[in-house]
């Protein structure tokens, strides 16, 4: 990470009581944990060589701040707002790389389209549905924005993943059941949880899922003729599209 945002006053707020080699000395070192995109070494004499602090007054600087400003873990000193930027930066680099991949690979098929004068598998639809290729790719993606909602919104009220399973299978029991809480279902339910702060509580959920208990299309009850009966699961539910569409009535 080669640049990240500085506010001014909020620093020049947290410092007026350090002086001036202890400010600067702060400022080093979050410089190098937003290069090093890590926690900084507990080794105190490198991390010393490594912001070219020198003589006593630096080293002491160094010691001084680092009990301040960073929380020692046995795996480095910790900075809470240097994390919370990374993620978002990690995040969004990441969903820019899908993005990518995804323009990639519709070139590519395109390419060949037009070398065989036909749809390729990467572009081929089955009934209104992406092949398993793009939807995967799909899934990457939203995970990612979904990461980045969670990482925008520290500080909301965790979101209690066991509690909203537990309340799924009990008041939707027909319902797909979920075996696996893969990170990525996780990321997409803390997505749905931290973007209204009038989601954060299970009263919201169970009321949701009640509500989903008596439409007819999403519990397998009714579907078009010669088409299979759709049931709603969990991982379904809380990619944003489909939550989107679910609470505006789409399926009534």
């Amino acid at each position: 990470m080669h640049h990240y945002p500085h506010n001014i006053g909020d620093f020049d707020k947290a410092t007026r009581h350090l002086t001036r080699i202890e400010r600067s000395i702060y400022r080093d070192l979050i410089e190098l944990y937003y290069d090093t995109e890590q926690q900084l070494t507990l080794d105190t004499a490198a991390l010393c060589r490594l912001i070219l602090a020198r003589t006593n007054e630096e080293s002491t600087a160094v010691e001084q701040t680092l009990n301040e400003f960073f929380t020692k873990t046995p795996t480095g000193w910790y900075h809470h707002r240097c994390e919370v930027e990374l993620d978002k930066y990690r995040a969004n680099a990441s969903q820019k790389s899908l993005a990518g991949r995804a323009s990639a690979l519709k070139k590519a098929a395109k390419a060949q389209e037009a070398l065989n004068g036909r749809s390729t598998d990467v572009e081929r639809t089955n009934n209104g549905a992406s092949t398993k290729q793009n939807g995967e790719l799909e899934l990457e993606l939203e995970t990612s924005k979904s990461k980045a909602i969670v990482a925008s919104d520290a500080g909301r009220p965790p979101c209690p993943h066991k509690e909203i399973l537990a309340i799924f299978h009990e008041i939707l029991p027909s319902a797909v059941a979920v075996r696996d809480w893969t990170p990525a279902r996780a990321a997409l339910l803390k997505a749905r949880w931290c973007e209204d702060e009038n989601r954060q509580n299970l009263e919201f959920w169970k009321n949701l899922f009640e509500y989903i208990a008596g439409v007819p299309f999403l519990m397998g009850r009714s579907s078009s003729p010669g088409r299979k009966p759709f049931l709603v699961s969990l991982p379904w539910l809380v990619k944003a599209e489909n939550f989107a569409k679910v609470r505006e009535g789409n399926y009534e």
